[in-house]
């Protein structure tokens, strides 16, 4: 009894003495595996300093964080590594280039990753630690920065996952006033460019697809662009992040921008991030966040399974919750609903909600966007309404078919006329055609309508004789890609019969001449009865000779309203039921593509 009594008290003294973690640095021991007594040895040194309390408080946060955060591995990657370090110059420049092959899924293999929490030492981690806080010591402005800022936006040892090293003291800070690239970066940067800038446009040992794609990310991809730029913020003691949008609603791709973070500012705007609105913005934090849990065996898409992302988009737009009930049959008892955007010719899943009482619930959402409610069957996407639009006061628009009322649609692209094309076809707007039968006698016989478009037609006087030399004569400076002659038949006039073939007559829409006016000298005289011109552009028009398919949104998906191939720069589509959401696909050529609804006769893209 004796014994039992003091092994009792025994234990209770160790108990009392044995240090209290937090949860989720108990977590983080609990994985660490042999590697627990150097993360304990962290704690362990910041705690026998009742001084560094702090600094024991960003132990706390760095260690409860790590599970999850690694560097990525691989047989490629660590080649591609090799030849980083042995040609490249300045540190930066390796950095830079470790960054921008770390982030590149298709290099890293899982089954070489290395795991933070299994494998950081306490040198590494107490050095990193201190040299934030001697920035902290050195900047009086960040008396301004709150501990929670401090903690998330400048205290990670990581940015993406490039190898550990001791960046924090490997470049001289940019002091956070100037906003600047010191020149020794600078250097460095060119440096990095020059690694892929080979005499033969290769890298010895890898694809031709692989080395373009690292030099175009190099040379200007947000992904790498925002995580060089957070880099620089961080090594300067800034609190920074990079936040993102998944995919745009309203066009393909997705986009990457680095963000100061200011607990002053409320609703900071990045022009650059939102020229085009977003349905969601997510941030990328070291700390982790509660994730959706799904049910055994339910889907769910990847995005939504990061702990280490943030939705932020209420601090970027006025944003709108929305309840969307079933209107079809929904299978299973699924856990989750999504909310999809139309990217990249398919919907991609940008929001998720839950189901209460048959209705699907989603918070936070960008307005004034056409959104499709789904949910999986296994791994197959299933709508379970209509698309919508949530309009500007919240409310959700459901795009369905009127079978009972029909339209006619005349249709010219398959996707929206932006600014800066119509800035390209503004001097092309009501501009002269001009002929003669000799040089120096030419007599204006049409003019384009002086409406801006995307292309310009003009019909001549059939009295009009054949000509052998034409030119277009400009209000202004534009861009001609082509400019084409049709006979009395309507049949193009072949490019061959002209004397001089330029950029304006190659049959490519892609290239342009930049001008005033354009000359067209013929080996013959010819008699035109039309004239076209299409000005540069994205080449997102109808064209002749391509096959066009009009599909609308049905109960059971997209549904075919007909193929026809176009003879003009046009197609024309009768018994169309109304109130649905269409799609115009080329199936000829091209990716960029857009749903549309139809107001007041023509289309509106989404």
């Amino acid at each position: 009894m004796k014994a039992f009594v003091v092994m009792v008290v025994c234990l209770w003294c160790w108990q009392c003495s044995a240090p209290r973690y937090p949860a989720g640095v108990r977590e983080a021991l609990a994985a660490a595996g042999e590697n627990r007594g150097e993360l304990e040895q962290v704690l362990a040194h910041y705690a026998a300093a009742p001084g560094d309390s702090l600094k024991w408080q960003a132990a706390c946060f760095l260690i409860a964080n790590m599970p999850g955060h690694y560097t990525a591995g691989g047989k490629m990657l660590d080649s591609l590594r090799r030849r980083i370090d042995r040609d490249t110059a300045g540190y930066f420049a390796r950095k830079a280039m470790d960054l921008l092959v770390s982030a590149m899924p298709e290099l890293d293999d899982p089954k070489h990753r290395q795991e933070d929490v299994q494998c950081v030492t306490a040198e590494y981690l107490i050095g990193h630690i201190d040299a934030c806080f001697a920035l902290r010591e050195r900047f009086p402005w960040y008396g301004e920065v709150s501990r929670s800022d401090f903690f998330r936006y400048v205290l990670p040892y990581r940015l993406g996952h490039e190898r550990l090293d001791g960046w924090r003291d490997s470049i001289t800070p940019v002091l956070p006033e100037k906003y600047r690239i010191s020149s020794t970066i600078q250097r460095d940067l060119e440096e990095a460019r020059k690694y892929l800038s080979l005499p033969d446009g290769q890298v010895a040992g890898f694809s031709d697809t692989l080395v373009s794609r690292l030099y175009g990310e190099l040379m200007g991809a947000c992904r790498y662009l925002s995580l060089m730029r957070l880099c620089l913020r961080r090594m300067a003691g800034m609190p920074a992040a990079v936040d993102y949008i998944p995919c745009y609603p309203d066009r393909n791709g997705f986009h990457y921008w680095r963000i100061d973070v200011d607990s002053r500012k409320l609703n900071p705007y990045m022009e650059d991030a939102l020229q085009r609105k977003p349905a969601k913005v997510f941030r990328e934090t070291f700390d982790r966040h509660a994730v959706p849990e799904a049910r055994k065996g339910e889907f769910m898409p990847e995005l939504f399974r990061d702990p280490f992302l943030e939705d932020v988009t209420d601090e970027y737009l006025h944003t709108a919750d929305v309840t969307v009930p079933a209107a079809f049959r929904v299978a299973g008892r699924p856990e989750h609903a999504y909310l999809c955007v139309f990217n990249d010719l398919d919907w991609q899943p940008t929001a998720i909600g839950t189901w209460e009482g048959g209705k699907a619930h989603f918070t936070g959402m960008g307005k004034g966007i056409v959104y499709l409610p789904v949910y999986y069957e296994g791994r197959r996407m299933r709508a379970f309404h209509y698309p919508f639009v949530l309009t500007a006061s919240g409310t959700a628009e459901f795009l369905v078919p009127e079978e009972g009322e029909r339209l006619a649609l005349h249709l010219e692209r398959k996707y929206p006329y932006d600014e800066e094309q119509y800035e390209y076809s503004a001097g092309i707007a009501g501009a002269a055609i001009e002929a003669a039968a000799e040089p120096g006698e030419f007599r204006q016989v049409a003019a384009f309508p002086a409406e801006n478009h995307y292309y310009f037609s003009a019909v001549l006087p059939d009295s009009l004789p054949a000509c052998r030399y034409w030119q277009v004569q400009a209000t202004g400076e534009a861009y001609f890609a082509e400019v084409l002659f049709y006979d009395g038949e309507g049949r193009l006039i072949p490019r061959d019969s002209l004397l001089y073939r330029g950029s304006a007559f190659d049959g490519d829409m892609f290239t342009n001449v930049r001008s005033s006016r354009i000359n067209a000298v013929f080996r013959e005289p010819v008699r035109v009865a039309r004239v076209v011109c299409l000005p540069r552009s994205d080449g997102n028009g109808v064209y002749p000779g391509d096959e066009y398919e009009l599909l609308y949104y049905a109960a059971n998906g997209w549904r075919s309203l007909g193929r026809q191939r176009a003879t003009d720069y046009s197609v024309d589509y009768g018994d169309v039921p109304a109130g649905a959401l269409y799609w115009l696909r080329n199936r000829t050529k091209g990716v960029e593509e857009r749903v549309f609804t139809v107001e007041d006769g023509q289309a509106r893209f989404w």
